[in-house]
């Protein structure tokens, strides 16, 4: 009897252990599907990545991925020796808005052992509009000061051999509106803040708005290629990356020719070979005219010895390019010539677009004059090209304002200005407004000067600052990049007031609207979606 029981104890065991090693064999199998579905989901999002890596490798050289891009790529080996691969694919069309383009990315993953998903996602290609303010490197002896400086837009300030200095006060507003990052050497007066009340008066919200690193080059500085490529865009529309067009003659060309002897459909932007002034107008709410005038010895008299010469190396006589929307058609009038008639407008497709912008204006020498209203969107360029054997660089002059048509701080706009050069630099205070407005995205300086701290390339002014008379203020409308920041004025360190030249703040476009031809800063993830396991 006992020998029977103990057998029916054995059956139920048996049958029991049988039914637990059946679901372990299972929960088992669920773990290992499991695991090899989230190696799946991590290998697809390797493929945004890599897309991501791809397009800022093909911006780097003002181009986008071919239309049919597919990547298809083995990630590296575990440690039993089997692989992960994904296949990242492009949407055939990149998205353009405000002059940034936006990718589709769909990317899929595969387990070596068994699991397929699938991943998304948005990709912008960002601009250097996203700084309302960015800095290189300080001048010796600059500060910034609260209630004479002012940044309401995200700020990246770098000091290197000469220490950022920030001066602030009680009795006035912050220096910093929004965000900033403060890299590398620096420091503050009357003494560093302690207490997030004494913050809140280097910047709104206090330290935390603030970002503090020691580490420099924290953000790359844009490539000297920008210049080359607006140069060819506005000479005949291609998209050079390595020299300068050289026509022989001082004059204005578009589709690389003479635009006062040209006709038919316009493919370029605007290209001066020459020193030269530069009046912006629009009479109506679908033109924009450029006037373009010789350089004259009586304007240079008001200008330091930096623009002496610039009459001898100037464009022949006026030049009054009219570009009308409505009609689409480009008028060129110079001198005595008869009108030059082009179809279309001055113009500038991203790569892969099927959406234009309109062109690049390119100045071959010094623009030693600048100001007018700016109806569309243009970038105004010279040339900035610094290498150890190689200098190349020009000036832009702002002698009075410069401001949009459709005012983006009042109602909708999409009018733009971008302006690349070495140093933009305020006019003569004798014939600059004591009040300037200056609605345009800047970039001066080079990556050159950046990385070899030299002290050209930033936003100056023509004469020196200790000259210069009581002015008032200088606002500027978008985002500024410079090599170096320079004074514009001189202030009495104990009340805190400017008593020399200009103040100058800074207002951040939230538009983020990208120029024709302006240098990308990189590649960002907007929006991503795991879109589960495809189904075939």
């Amino acid at each position: 009897m006992a020998l029977i029981l103990t057998m029916l104890i054995v059956l139920v065991m048996l049958v029991l252990v049988g039914s637990m090693l059946s679901i372990i064999t299972g929960e088992l199998s669920s773990v290992s599907f499991a695991g090899f579905d989230n190696r799946a989901l991590y290998s697809a999002d390797a493929g945004v990545q890599f897309a991501q890596q791809q397009i800022d490798n093909y911006a780097a050289n003002n181009a986008t991925p071919p239309p049919s891009s597919t990547w298809n790529q083995t990630l590296p080996a575990d440690p039993s020796g089997k692989t992960a691969t994904f296949t990242v694919v492009l949407d055939p069309t990149p998205y353009l808005r405000n002059g940034n383009l936006y990718y589709l990315v769909h990317s899929e993953g595969k387990a070596p052992g068994g699991g397929d998903r699938k991943v998304d996602a948005i990709l912008e290609v960002q601009s250097y509009t996203h700084y309302a303010y960015y800095t290189y490197q300080n001048q010796s002896g600059n500060y910034f000061v609260s209630g004479i400086n002012s940044f309401d837009g995200p700020v990246y300030l770098q000091g290197t051999s000469n220490k950022l200095n920030f001066q602030w006060y009680n009795i006035n507003k912050p220096i910093f509106l929004s965000t900033a990052i403060i890299a590398g050497n620096y420091g503050f007066s009357p003494s560093a803040p302690t207490t997030n009340s004494q913050w809140t008066q280097v910047i709104a919200g206090g330290s935390a708005n603030l970002t503090q690193t020691s580490t420099t080059g924290y953000v790359s500085y844009p490539p000297i290629g920008s210049t080359y490529i607006a140069a060819n865009q506005a000479f005949n529309g291609t998209s050079g990356t390595s020299s300068l067009p050289t026509p022989a003659t001082k004059d204005v060309y578009m589709n690389g020719a003479l635009a006062k002897s040209g006709s038919g459909a316009l493919t370029s932007g605007i290209f001066v070979n020459g020193n030269v002034n530069l009046v912006m107008s629009s009479t109506t709410a679908t033109n924009e005219i450029f006037t373009f005038t010789p350089v004259t010895s009586s304007q240079l008299l008001a200008y330091s010895s930096t623009y002496s010469g610039d009459n001898t190396n100037t464009i022949p006589s006026t030049v009054t390019i009219t570009v009308d929307y409505a009609l689409n058609t480009t008028t060129v009038v110079e001198g005595a010539s008869p009108p030059a008639h082009y179809s279309g407008v001055p113009q500038n497709q991203p790569t892969g677009s099927t959406q234009t912008q309109n062109g690049s204006i390119f100045v071959n020498g010094n623009v030693d004059s600048i100001s007018g209203v700016v109806n569309g969107q243009y970038t105004i360029a010279v040339p900035d090209i610094q290498t150890s054997s190689t200098s190349n660089v020009d000036d832009i002059v702002v002698t009075n304002n410069i401001t949009y048509k459709s005012d983006p701080t009042t109602g909708a706009s999409d009018d733009v200005l971008g302006m690349m050069c070495d140093n933009f630099n305020l006019g003569p205070a004798s014939i600059t407004p004591n009040v300037l407005k200056i609605q345009s995205d800047i970039i001066a300086g080079n990556s050159y000067e950046a990385t070899h701290n030299q002290t050209d390339g930033g936003f100056g002014t023509v004469d020196s600052v200790g000259s210069l008379p009581l002015k008032t203020s200088v606002n500027i409308y978008g985002s500024l990049v410079q090599n170096e920041v320079k004074p514009l004025g001189q202030f009495n360190s104990g009340s805190g007031l400017l008593i020399k030249g200009w103040s100058d703040t800074y207002n951040y476009d939230t538009r983020q609207m990208t120029p024709p031809d302006w240098p990308t800063l990189g590649t960002g993830l907007v929006a991503w979606k795991d879109a589960g396991s495809p189904v075939y």
